[in-house]
């Protein structure tokens, strides 16, 4: 038989047993869209393997695309058992500790932030603002003392004295101090 004739042959009997194909691997899969992606995943191999000529010993195309398309189910079914996860990884996963703090964390920062809030609060208005400007902004030293008309060893010394009163309020040390 010539590659096209098989390529007919085999075209035909897809056809006539694709609803019932379609029936079987939609049951088998539990998914009418899985068992449609296998049926054009047969039609494409068996197309492309009658093209090549590898198909001349098929002498019942029906038989031949129910078994074929019977092995692709089971490929599928393998790949998808292989990305669903152990009970162990599962277990695993919803055990993981959440990094989020829980609500005295989240307390204390609120009242630590106020504490902050207040000691900035207190601080002479150029140094809180050369404070905030370098910190919050992070703007470089020698454009807060450009703005300021101070050098940058003063925006240096300011917001030395802002951090040690800071640090002070809130009861901490600051290294080297």
């Amino acid at each position: 038989m010539t590659i096209q004739g098989m390529r007919d042959r085999l075209l035909a009997a897809f056809l006539a047993e694709r609803p019932a194909m379609l029936r079987r691997l939609t049951r088998r899969t539990g998914s009418a869209a899985s068992a449609e992606d296998i049926l054009q995943d047969l039609w494409m191999r068996v197309s492309g393997a009658a093209g090549a000529g590898r198909l001349d010993g098929v002498d019942n195309p029906v038989a031949y695309l129910n078994r074929a398309a019977n092995n692709l189910a089971i490929d599928q079914d393998r790949a998808e058992q292989a990305r669903r996860l152990s009970p162990d990884e599962i277990d695993t996963l919803t055990t993981v500790e959440s990094e989020a703090p829980g609500p005295e964390r989240a307390a204390a920062a609120r009242q630590e932030l106020e504490a902050l809030k207040a000691a900035l609060a207190d601080l002479p208005a150029r140094r809180r603002a050369i404070f905030l400007e370098a910190r919050i902004e992070e703007r470089p030293y020698r454009e807060i003392a450009a703005r300021w008309g101070v050098t940058t060893r003063t925006v240096d010394v300011e917001i030395r004295k802002a951090l040690d009163h800071c640090a002070d309020r809130l009861g901490r040390r600051r290294p080297g101090r």
